[in-house]
């Protein structure tokens, strides 16, 4: 076998050893199916402990599915920001805030 730039790891040699010889089209795509599923099992496996040791359930996975994990980005907190002006003072529709007056804005809603 002869020397690669990139080592491989103990399983990959493995394998490489294992199946020295040429496989058909067919084999090829059996084997990949198998080690597929094999990482998904491990993966699956994996997330059943998780499950369990956080003592997770079915409502807890529909609470996440509700929940807004995203950073929000600038421009939407200037958004919010309006919105909460405008619901604040009880007016329809948004003003425009830009530089200094957001920046009070942003101090008196205690950002």
């Amino acid at each position: 076998m002869s020397s690669l730039n990139t080592p491989l790891t103990n399983a990959q040699l493995e394998v490489v050893q294992l199946f020295s010889l040429n496989l058909s089209e067919e084999e090829l795509q059996e084997l990949k199916r198998l080690l597929i599923a094999y990482k998904a099992a491990r993966l699956f496996r994996k997330a059943d402990e998780v499950w369990e040791a956080k003592g997770w359930s079915q409502d807890t996975m529909d609470q996440f599915l509700q929940t807004h994990l995203r950073t929000p980005y600038k421009s939407q907190q200037i958004y919010l920001t309006k919105k909460v002006l405008t619901n604040r003072e009880g007016s329809p529709g948004y003003q425009c805030v830009t530089g200094s007056d957001f920046s009070k804005i942003k101090e008196s809603l205690a950002f």
